[in-house]
């Protein structure tokens, strides 16, 4: 007998120490519900903190999602998809589902304003981050036409052929030399030699 007025005086005990803080309708004892529980995780509701004033419905009648529905709803650990702060723009939250990063977590992503490239003959270097605009310019001479046949610019390959220049007496030209700059002005002095026999 000893025994089970041991066990009757240690149930209201345990359920205490889980249970409300005060006895029904003190302040102290406000809490969310499950079904409140239940909504922040399906749809980020704030739900909201009750007085403890006594079971609402009677045993066995159901309210809200049961501890099994609401673990079903809560996340879980996802080491192959979920983010890590490097993957979420800097400054925003996210909750994290990876091993090491899990629950409220903020973004470390680099965030860069619009940028503008303009192709040149060396690589141009992209940090990683994330670019709120950005555009690579263009040029409407860019076309095969314009670039010298066998010659790719961008990937357009050139088709143009320049036709020999042919000098008359007192004109001007440059030549291009072999490194592709221009040479010196020259005049050319046409003569005609006659061929004695």
């Amino acid at each position: 007998m000893k025994s089970i007025i041991l066990t009757i005086t240690l149930l209201p005990l345990a359920a205490y120490a889980f249970g409300p803080s005060g006895p029904p309708g003190d302040p102290s004892t406000a809490m969310y519900s499950i079904p409140d529980v239940c909504q922040r995780l399906e749809s980020g509701a704030a739900g909201e903190k009750r007085v403890f004033r006594g079971p609402s419905s009677a045993p066995g009648t159901r309210s809200g999602c049961n501890l099994n529905e609401l673990m079903d709803k809560a996340p879980a650990i996802d080491d192959s998809n979920g983010a890590v702060p490097g993957h979420v723009i800097g400054s925003r939250t996210y909750w994290g589902l990876v091993n090491g990063n899990w629950g409220l977590q903020t973004g470390t992503m680099p965030v860069h304003g619009a940028k503008t490239y303009v192709p040149q003959a060396a690589d141009q270097g992209i940090a990683a981050g994330y670019y709120q605009a950005g555009v690579v310019k263009g040029d409407a001479n860019l076309k095969p036409e314009n670039i010298r046949a066998g010659v790719t610019i961008f990937g357009v390959v050139g088709t143009y052929t320049p036709e020999p220049a042919t000098p008359t007496a007192g004109s001007t030209f440059r030549d291009t030399l072999k490194d592709g700059s221009s040479g010196p002005e020259m005049v050319s002095r046409l003569k005609f030699f006659e061929k004695k026999l």
